[in-house]
C-alpha cells in the first residue's frame, strides 16, 4: 500500500474515531493536524512493545499505527506533570540524542534556560552526580579563566593543551552548566533509542516524561506521549507545545520572600 494510500485510510478511521468520541473543536483540530504531521507513524509492527498496545489504533503495511487521542491524553496528562513541577521552581532536565529531536532539545533549552543533553548521554549524569557535577565545575572555571585573560600567564603549548581540555568538556558537559543539583523532573524526548536516562532518573525517584513511540517501554515513563519521534516535523510539534508548557509555567512560578505569603511572580 502506497504511502498516500495509508495516509488516507489511517485519517479515515481516526475521523470516525473523533465523531464518535466528544472531544473540544480545539481537540479535533489539534488531531488532524498530527494526523497531517505523520505523528500517527509507529514503528514496524515486529519491532512493537507489546505493553504499548493500548496506544495502538490498527496496523497498517507492517507499521503500528498510534491511536491519536491517546497522544492527546498524553500530553494533557504530561503538561500538567510539568506545569507542577516548574512553577514550585523545579528543574527540567530536557534529554533527546536522535538526530531528529537533538537539534529542536538544545533549541528549547536554551530559549527555557534549562539544562540539557542533545549528545551522547555519559552514564552515571545522575546517578553518579557528584563526580559528573566536579567536571561540570572544572568546566565553568576552564571558561571564567579564559575569559579573564588567566591563560596568558602559560605558554603557548600549555594554552593549547587547556583549549582543547575546554573543548572535550564543552562536548561532555556544556548542557548541564545550567544544572547544579539533580532535576525535579527528566524530559526524554527519544525513549525507543534513548533508555538510560530514564532508567537512571527512576533509579532515584525523579519523575520521568517523554516520547514514546510503539517499539518503546512505556514502564520506563511516569508521564508518556505516544508519538512518532523519528520524523523531525511530528517531533517538533510535540516538542513545541511541552516548550509552551515550560514557558507559561515559568510565569507562574512560586517564590517565598521571608516575611511574607508565596506568591506568583
Amino acid at each position: 500500500m502506497a504511502e498516500k494510500e495509508i495516509i488516507e485510510t489511517v485519517t479515515k478511521e481516526n475521523t470516525a474515531q473523533l465523531e464518535a468520541d466528544s472531544l473540544s473543536p480545539e481537540e479535533t483540530e489539534m488531531v488532524k493536524e498530527m494526523m497531517d504531521l505523520g505523528v500517527f507513524y509507529g514503528s514496524s509492527k515486529a519491532r512493537t512493545n507489546p505493553k504499548m498496545r493500548k496506544y495502538i489504533l490498527t496496523n497498517r503495511s507492517g507499521f503500528s499505527v498510534i491511536d491519536l487521542e491517546k497522544t492527546l491524553e498524553g500530553l494533557k496528562k504530561t503538561s500538567v506533570a510539568i506545569e507542577g513541577v516548574v512553577v514550585n521552581g523545579g528543574m527540567v532536565l530536557l534529554v533527546g540524542i536522535a538526530p531528529s529531536v537533538k537539534g529542536t532539545i538544545k533549541q528549547m533549552a536554551d530559549e527555557l534556560d534549562l539544562p540539557y543533553v542533545a549528545a551522547r548521554w555519559l552514564g552515571g549524569t545522575l546517578t553518579n552526580f557528584e563526580t559528573i557535577s566536579k567536571r561540570i565545575n572544572h568546566l565553568k572555571k576552564l571558561k571564567e579563566e579564559k575569559a579573564n585573560g588567566d591563560w596568558n600567564k602559560y605558554t603557548k603549548k600549555e594554552q593549547l593543551d587547556l583549549e582543547k581540555e575546554l573543548t572535550k568538556l564543552a562536548r561532555l558537559f556544556g548542557g548541564l552548566e545550567k544544572m547544579n543539583k539533580l532535576p525535579q523532573m527528566v524530559f526524554v524526548a527519544d525513549v525507543s533509542s534513548n533508555v538510560t536516562p530514564a532508567k537512571e532518573a527512576k533509579s532515584l525517584g525523579i519523575p520521568v516524561a517523554g516520547i514514546i513511540n510503539t517499539d518503546a517501554n512505556p514502564k520506563l515513563v511516569d508521564y508518556g506521549i505516544a508519538a512518532n519521534e523519528r520524523n523531525a516535523k511530528s517531533a517538533e510539534f510535540i516538542l513545541e507545545k511541552v516548550k509552551n508548557v515550560i514557558s507559561e509555567a515559568k510565569t507562574k512560578q512560586v517564590t517565598v520572600v521571608p516575611g511574607e505569603v508565596t506568591k506568583e511572580k
